[in-house]
Formats: structure tokens, sequence, C-alpha cells
């Protein structure tokens, strides 16, 4: 296996799993009454990191940082509006 190869399989990897990994989070804070153990500077950041990363893919034109960032930040902008709905539920 050439490397070129090899780095295109370890970014492709990369992206898949960045890509689900906030999935189960979205499902709970969905699912959850009280989310008062959600960190919304934490989300705050995320989004913010995953946008800039997405911004450095599009310029790159790589469609694996592209891919796996729009996903990130649809699901970390998705906690932290979920988290807003419900606490405005709440008051």
């Amino acid at each position: 296996m050439n490397n070129t190869l090899f780095f295109t399989l370890v970014a492709a990897v990369a992206a898949i799993v960045s890509s689900v990994q906030l999935i189960p989070q979205v499902i709970s804070v969905f699912r959850a009454k009280n989310l008062n153990g959600v960190s919304t500077t934490t989300f705050l950041l995320f989004t913010f990191t995953y946008s800039l990363w997405l911004i450095h893919g599009i310029h790159q034109h790589d469609l694996a940082i592209i891919g796996a960032n729009i996903c990130c930040v649809i699901c970390s902008a998705s906690i932290l509006v979920i988290k807003f709905l419900k606490s405005r539920k709440l008051t």
C-alpha cells in the first residue's frame, strides 16, 4: 500500500468517526427532560471549532474534512437548539 492510499484511508476513517461521534449525544439530549448537565459553552465551542474546520476544508477542497464537519456542525448546533428550546419551555 502506498503512502497516498494509506493517508486517504486514514482521512476517510477519521471523517466517518467524526461524523457519527455526536449522534448519540443529539439523541440523548432530544430524549432528556433535564439538560442541566449539558454545557452550553462546550457546544458553542464545538460548533465554532467545527465551523472553522469546515471553512478550512472548503478552502482546501478536501471532501473528507468538508463532509465530517458539516455533520459535526449540524449535530453540535442541534444540541444547542434543543437545549435552548427545552429551557424556554421550562420558564
